[in-house]
């Protein structure tokens, strides 16, 4: 296995004028509590795509990570598709992807872990507890067939709410990525990794779905978010 990182963003709404993934929470930054889960993980290799002030997120990965490969996504001001597409020289594995801006337990490795064992194509990790507000992403999955149907921000009915993290079968990547490029044709710099998934689906390949409830977790897009999540871990 493998892990993408995806951290190119500007993180515009946090106000800090750095990379988001080196906006601190509790003391850490974000790309460093992404690179601590990810090794519980035991992963071949670990990609972080970097994008806005590429120069100071390689010196900082490589000073904390020296293993790890940085990949420059020159394309960081238009949406996320694009961060996965920079690493296109790398998805030959079976692989794990993550956005930057969310903070794992230690104890969703070990479900990770168990759950992409038999995975055949791909998988999307959801919560059906959390409380979800309009910028978060929401999963619908059809009550009789059981097979996700809808992933998007703007669903008015959803089942689960996606924590940010899909992982795709080494053979699966074919599949995956002439999705990607239709999505990206179509969507241009608006493109989001889930519009691949919603393509995939569209195209009668539905994702399995992993819950992920009972793992506390924290997704930081906003100052508020933010402050919720540094008292949230200070506090633990």
């Amino acid at each position: 296995m493998q892990i993408v990182i995806l951290a190119a963003g500007l993180g515009s709404r946090l106000g800090k004028g750095l990379p988001k993934a080196l906006v601190n929470v509790a003391g850490k930054t974000m790309i460093e509590y992404q690179m601590e889960w990810a090794e519980n993980l035991n992963p071949e290799r670990i990609i972080v795509v970097s994008g806005f002030r590429h120069d100071d997120m390689n010196a900082f990965c490589k000073r904390k990570f020296p293993s790890v490969i940085v990949v420059e996504n020159k394309r960081y001001r238009e949406q996320n598709l694009y961060s996965l597409l920079s690493a296109g020289d790398f998805l030959d594995k079976d692989t794990l992807i993550m956005n930057v801006d969310h903070i794992y337990p230690k104890s969703l490795a070990k479900t990770v872990a168990l759950k992409v064992k038999d995975l055949l194509t791909y998988a999307i990790f959801a919560d059906t507890n959390r409380t979800l507000t309009n910028d978060d992403m929401k999963v619908f999955v059809n009550s009789e067939s059981k097979k996700v149907e809808k992933i998007s921000k703007k669903l008015s009915d959803w089942s689960a709410g996606y924590i940010g993290m899909t992982f795709i079968k080494k053979d699966f990547w074919s599949t995956y990525l002439e999705a990607s490029t239709a999505v990206a044709k179509n969507k241009k710099e608006k493109a989001v990794v889930e519009m691949v998934i919603q393509e995939l689906i569209d195209r009668n390949w539905s994702p399995e779905l992993i819950n992920s409830d009972g793992n506390e977790w924290y997704e930081i897009d906003t100052m508020d978010e933010l402050v919720f999540a540094e008292a949230s871990l200070l506090n633990r």
